[in-house]
């Protein structure tokens, strides 16, 4: 295997700084903090490139991170991922398919569906035998 350059460390580093990635002790255990919405294929081939994919990963929005790794300095984190949704990204090899499909579907559901027609306009009143009466005595 060839020797890792630092134009490599750097590249690769440079990926983990702007995801906010974060090197955790929970129980115990060294734990890499992920945030869920930059969870990537990337990101995961930063982590494999400091052979810390082997490592326990828990996302820094999920349930049972303390407070103290909760602070973010990355871009996003706006609309935060359902429990449900953070939950089914662990258990997937593919974490960010199952992300991007709930806010593929969200923003389906959330898109006003239009009408395909307009409200026709009021109609105009009949004559009725009453009007034309009104209107012979006018004359």
């Amino acid at each position: 295997m060839a020797e890792k350059t630092d134009e490599e460390y750097a590249r690769w580093g440079k990926v983990l700084s702007d995801a906010g990635v974060r090197l955790m002790m929970i129980d115990g255990q060294m734990v890499v903090g992920i945030w869920s919405d930059l969870d990537s294929p990337r990101l995961r081939q930063a982590l494999a490139f400091y052979e810390n994919n082997h490592e326990p990963w828990r996302y820094l929005d999920g349930p049972g991170i303390p407070d103290k790794y909760k602070t973010r300095n990355v871009p996003g984190g706006e609309n935060p991922l359902p429990i449900s949704v953070l939950m089914r990204m662990q258990q997937s090899t593919e974490p960010w398919v199952v992300r991007d499909e709930f806010i593929r579907i969200k923003h389906w559901l959330q898109k006003p569906v239009p009408y395909p027609f307009k409200s026709p306009a009021p109609a105009a009143p009949e004559n009725t035998d009453d009007d034309q009466a009104g209107a012979d005595d006018k004359e």
